[in-house]
């Protein structure tokens, strides 16, 4: 018996040991949920749970639920906990089994245990603590320069927007009215407090073309009222002409162009034709035709404009086989068209002793901005993230009703002559998992072209469903700009970023893991992000040693933050993360990576 019994009590006196180190410390979690009930993100007469999420759970889980005894809105948790750093965020449960809301405006709270009890401070749900006040935003652009100079005409119907943080940097509905016919476009709308970058676009072409301005983004703060904002004028273009007879010289190099095929010298015309009536309103039947210089491939031509007052826009047009009813314009990857306008100083040198024109010898350009390249034929990969359009087809009946099914997608450009309704298959995007298709089945969709030496280092193009134009308006184009030298080539990009047709379905694509190798690295390291440059996705690839969630920051080069995103949980290995910049605007940004309290920073470039 007493053996026995010394037996028993061993083993007692193991378990009490083993149930006594099994958790350091009660710890003792609180938020205030007040504002988010107020706000109606929280409800608990409907069933909504808070909860705590972090690394002591697996980021994942309701087992952590905080509760509200005494009804103050304050809901708290007290729970046994390792010791250890944790990193966690409160998250909201809706009771309609609607999708879970986590803290996104914050980065992950972090707690330490260190074997005693821990009481964290009272801390409001995404730091939130009072409801924030709405006030109205007055706009106000002066377009009078861009009227006169023909770049808008709004009785053609063309119109000009605001785009900024304040709608995503797309869409129409902020669209500026001139209601009493002063050039001053105005528009008023509520928004919350806050500072917002924005732009001013005008949509001109029967919607087909959209000019951003070309100046750093505008900004406003708005804090504790109204806020109206001064006139200022297009892309800050405030220029005064005045009426001056010019003859210009238009010069274009279609050097490119023969190259490729597109141009004959024997049997094709080059004219310039634009917005007034010296280059033919934009009609070919009187388009100053250019000749081709002596020793060269440049073509040029003098044109005279009388009492010049206004901003000219113009293009080079192949007329094939000289007849301008088959006219192949050219397509600048920036979009719009080229424009030139008669400054101050300009003299009447030419021919000598002068003719009464001042003259204005404009660069030379290559055709569409082609310079040439790539060196060597490059076969370019599309990857098409296509997750937007099934949750659309599921969502939007109209829309569902409208295409049918989604049966294949397809690319186009003007290298393939928009073929649109008559594609051919090797323009068919796969999700097959057969190269260069990763992985059959994740709505990521592929295809490998091929783009011959010298064929243009901007490669123009638009995504379509079952092969219509369907992914934007007309005239909205996705762009990239090649490697020169570099033969195998991907861009990366998500369906609907050229409009705002899908806004709401990419909108709630965030961050996505693009999978990870087996092989578990030493060290947390950076390898980069591809493509670089890019437009508008990217991937950013990193090592993971242990098992973590992932926060990625960009901040552009004042160093404001413009994206952030958190990844669930990702295993140990080499992992790449998707970052969609369709929203931002083109230049240097910063990123950082960090995981498990360790930080790493790369810096990429988004070319538009």
């Amino acid at each position: 018996m007493m053996r026995s019994w010394k037996k028993v009590g061993v083993t007692v006196l193991l378990l009490m040991m083993v149930a006594g180190s099994a958790f350091a410390a009660n710890v003792t979690f609180q938020v205030n949920m007040d504002i988010q009930n107020q706000l109606g993100n929280f409800d608990p007469d409907a069933g909504d749970i808070v909860v705590v999420r972090g690394d002591m759970n697996g980021w994942a889980g309701t087992d952590l639920q905080c509760t509200d005894d005494d009804a103050d809105m304050i809901f708290t948790l007290t729970t046994p906990i390792d010791d250890g750093t944790y990193g966690f965020k409160y998250v909201i449960v809706p009771g309609d089994a609607s999708p879970d809301i986590w803290e996104t405006a914050i980065d992950n709270r972090s707690l330490t245990v260190a074997g005693d009890d821990v009481v964290l401070d009272v801390v409001y749900f995404n730091d939130l603590d009072h409801i924030v006040e709405s006030y109205n935003v007055t706009f106000q652009l002066r377009m009078d320069v861009q009227m006169e100079s023909g770049a808008f005409d709004p009785d053609a119907g063309d119109f000009v927007v605001v785009r900024g943080d304040f709608n995503g940097w797309s869409g129409v509905a902020e669209t500026l009215t001139d209601d009493d016919g002063d050039s001053v476009y105005t528009g008023t709308w509520e928004m919350d407090e806050g500072t917002y970058g924005f732009k001013y676009v005008m949509i001109t072409d029967e919607g087909a073309t959209e000019t951003w301005e070309s100046r750093d983004n505008r900004s406003f703060t708005l804090d504790g009222g109204d806020l109206v904002l001064d006139p200022v004028y297009f892309d800050d273009q405030e220029i005064v002409l005045i009426p001056t007879d010019v003859e210009v010289l238009f010069r274009v190099d279609m050097s490119v162009q023969i190259i490729n095929g597109n141009f004959d010298p024997d049997a094709d015309q080059v004219v310039v034709r634009g917005g007034h009536e010296a280059i033919g309103n934009w009609g070919g039947d009187t388009a100053p035709v250019l000749v081709r210089e002596q020793g060269t491939d440049i073509y040029s031509s003098f044109v005279q404009f009388d009492q010049l007052a206004v901003i000219v826009p113009y293009k080079f047009v192949i007329h094939t086989g000289g007849n301008p009813d088959t006219p192949v314009w050219e397509e600048l990857p920036q979009g719009g068209n080229r424009t030139f306008y008669a400054m101050q100083g300009l003299e009447d040198n030419f021919p000598p002793g002068g003719n009464g024109y001042v003259e204005l010898f404009l660069d030379p350009v290559f055709f569409s901005d082609n310079e040439g390249g790539p060196d060597v034929d490059v076969d370019l990969t599309f990857v098409l993230d296509t997750r937007a359009v099934y949750y659309r087809f599921e969502e939007d009946t109209d829309f569902a009703a409208s295409i049918g099914s989604i049966d294949a997608f397809y690319v186009a450009g003007p290298w393939n002559e928009w073929p649109w309704n008559d594609f051919g298959p090797e323009f068919e995007l796969h999700d097959d998992g057969v190269a260069p298709d990763e992985t059959a089945g994740d709505s990521i969709y592929t295809v490998t072209l091929t783009f011959l030496q010298d064929s243009g280092l901007d490669v123009i193009y638009k995504f379509g469903i079952n092969g219509l134009d369907n992914e934007g308006p007309v005239g909205a184009n996705h762009s990239f700009h090649m490697e020169r030298d570099v033969t195998e080539q991907t861009v990366v990009d998500t369906f609907g970023t050229v409009g705002d047709w899908f806004d709401e379905w990419i909108d709630r694509l965030g961050v996505r893991d693009l999978g990870f190798s087996t092989v578990i690295p030493v060290n947390f390291s950076l390898k980069g992000n591809y493509p670089n440059p890019f437009n508008p996705a990217t991937n950013i690839s990193f090592n993971l040693p242990t098992p973590s969630v992932v926060t990625l920051r960009v901040f552009n080069l004042l160093g404001q933050q413009v994206a952030s995103l958190t990844t669930n949980k990702l295993s140990a290995g080499s992992h790449a993360i998707f970052f969609d910049a369709a929203k931002l605007s083109s230049g240097t940004y910063f990123y950082q990576v960090e995981a498990a309290g360790q930080k790493l920073t790369g810096k990429m470039m988004l070319l538009k």
